[in-house]
């Protein structure tokens, strides 16, 4: 099974959801030491699913899961670990700002790693509907992270421009998706034929509809002038790990 990194990844956060619970139930005064041991056996659980990521690219393998909806190949797991260390060096850099504004908690952690299963679901997806879930996953954890500090005005200022833009661009993602299974009766990605986006208007438009929404969810120009008040209203951590996500 080729997606076992996936599935290791998810019962982690599920422990750190059960985790945190009792930490804020049971161990409120000593909360900030057990939210410190989490916060380095996640850096040793990232790195440890780093390794078999390159195990997997080892194998050479290449293969159809969940009935041709996820793929895993080398390609998608070199990106998994660049994902992994880039954000894990975010995440290293981040704990001393963390921890100076007060904002060092088992929440943010578990918002990050939500987060990048969202992009895990992005790099494996070979339908447009799994590509549209990991996206939102992403998407919502982002939300919430831009308006984390929650003492300040422009942070949540920055939280409601991006949840109102990212739901925005979500429409016009999901509404290309829904004309691209009109067309062709298939959200697969083998549904792209480019001698029909030529000679069909439905499959241009449904291009077009994803193409525009992607573009605003990457602030990418003419669709950017947006993140200029998420980045600045975010947390400094915030917005490196946004960053490095982009």
């Amino acid at each position: 099974m080729t997606f076992i990194g996936e599935v290791i990844f998810l019962v982690y956060i599920c422990f750190l959801l059960i985790a945190g619970a009792f930490i804020k139930a049971y161990a409120s005064t000593k909360e900030q030491y057990y939210t410190k041991v989490l916060y380095f056996v996640t850096f040793g659980f990232l790195v440890g699913l780093s390794l078999i990521l390159c195990n997997q690219i080892g194998c050479d393998v290449y293969e159809d899961n969940l009935f041709g909806l996820y793929i895993a190949s080398y390609q998608t797991q070199l990106l998994k670990i660049f994902i992994l260390g880039s954000s894990l060096f975010v995440l290293v850099s981040s704990v001393d700002f963390l921890k100076k504004e007060a904002l060092f908690s088992i929440d943010y952690l578990i918002l990050v790693l939500f987060s990048l299963f969202g992009m895990f679901v992005l790099v494996s997806a070979n339908d447009l509907l799994v590509l549209y879930m990991g996206l939102e996953l992403q998407g919502l954890c982002f939300y919430v992270l831009a308006s984390y500090n929650v003492g300040s005005l422009q942070s949540t200022e920055a939280g409601l421009k991006y949840f109102f833009i990212g739901s925005f661009a979500s429409i016009l993602i999901l509404f290309g998706i829904i004309l691209q299974y009109y067309n062709c009766g298939t959200t697969s990605y083998n549904g792209f034929y480019v001698m029909d986006v030529l000679a069909n208007n439905l499959n241009i438009l449904s291009i077009l509809f994803i193409m525009i929404g992607f573009f605003f969810k990457l602030a990418l120009a003419p669709f950017h002038v947006w993140i200029a008040d998420v980045y600045e209203g975010a947390s400094t951590a915030v917005t490196a790990f946004f960053c490095n996500c982009a």
